[in-house]
């Protein structure tokens, strides 16, 4: 079984949205629209993690982060984003 990944982080809304009888945990948001479309460009470009310029900012500032090596990939005019992004996936060495 292949897994991808499209990590980001930002404000999302999670929460209980199901009628009492059922139980139904969800995760909405723009952000999460957003990973969902990084995940889908690491199915384009076969790799198994797509990232933006922001998640790697953000992740490099973190005192615990194990360094990885990530190598560019494009720049992405996404649809749904209003302006272009630098999309990364992380490099095998």
């Amino acid at each position: 079984m292949k897994t991808s990944t499209g990590p980001q982080s930002g404000t999302g809304v999670t929460g209980d949205i199901s009628h009492t009888r059922r139980l139904e945990f969800d995760v909405i948001g723009d952000i999460i629209n957003f990973a969902n479309q990084l995940e889908l460009l690491s199915r384009e470009f076969k790799v198994r993690i797509v990232t933006s310029d922001s998640f790697l900012f953000t992740a490099r500032q973190s005192d615990n982060l194990i360094r990885f090596l990530f190598a560019a990939l494009k720049r992405d005019t996404s649809r749904r984003r209003d302006a272009n992004i630098d999309v990364w996936t992380l490099q095998v060495v």
